[in-house]
Parts: structure tokens; sequence; C-alpha cells
């Protein structure tokens, strides 16, 4: 998880007891902040980042789903009226894991799969290359 994102996760694990509304905003506030990271852009919604990533084939129909999910239900948290207080704390501790699971699918796989590649031995590589038509 990027460090920026994860202040923003953690200091929602802090609040969520005692402020979900707070939590959800904030991994709301983290999954824009991941989208921003993902696609290089500072000007831009979170609603057309995901757009954006969605396009480029950056991202999956279920990594776009579950950014969706923190984006809407974040945004309802802060606007009086649109959520059901009683369901408040259960909808915030979801949030969580759909913010696990996005950098999970969109970063942490990622960087497994590199990290692997990148040990191939160079012999080996090669014959991946050819393969590939990269020679």
């Amino acid at each position: 998880m990027p460090d920026e994102v994860e202040e923003d996760f953690n200091e929602a694990r802090k609040v969520v007891n005692k402020s979900p509304r707070a939590a959800a905003a904030l991994l709301r506030l983290a999954m824009e902040k991941l989208a921003r990271e993902l696609t290089g852009e500072d000007n831009r919604t979170l609603h057309n980042m995901i757009g954006d990533l969605v396009e480029e084939g950056r991202i999956d129909e279920r990594v776009q789903q579950a950014l969706d999910s923190v984006r809407v239900v974040g945004n309802e948290f802060v606007h009086p009226g649109e959520m059901d207080e009683r369901d408040n704390r259960e909808t915030a501790l979801r949030l969580f894991d759909l913010v696990n699971t996005i950098v999970e699918l969109t970063i942490a796989r990622e960087k497994l799969i590199q990290e692997e590649f990148s040990n191939i031995p160079e012999d080996q590589m090669r014959g991946i290359e050819n393969r590939d038509g990269n020679s």
C-alpha cells in the first residue's frame, strides 16, 4: 500500500469505532490517492480516474466495482440522510475489506509478479524474449 494511502487507511482504523462516517470518508480519500497513484493524474475526479483505468485496461471489472463501491458509499456517509445510522459501522468495516482487496489486486500482486519475473536467470529470459518476439 503506498505510504500516502496507508496513512489514511490507518487513521480510518483509529476512528472507525467512534466515527464510522469519518472512517468511510478517509477510506474514500485513500482510494482517490490510490487512483492518482495508478493514473498519474492530479486534477481528475475519482469517478473519472476509475473510468480511465478501466478504459486503459489497467483494472478489471471486479476492481472497478470495488473502487466505485468505496467511492459511492464514502460519499454517502458524509451527506446527511443518505445512510441508515444503524448500518454505519458494519458498512465502514466492509469498506476496509474492499480497500485491502483493491490494493491487493492493483499493487501487491503486480509487485509480487514483477519481483519474481526479475529473478528469472538471463539465459531463461532470452528464451522468453525470443518466444514473445522481443529479440
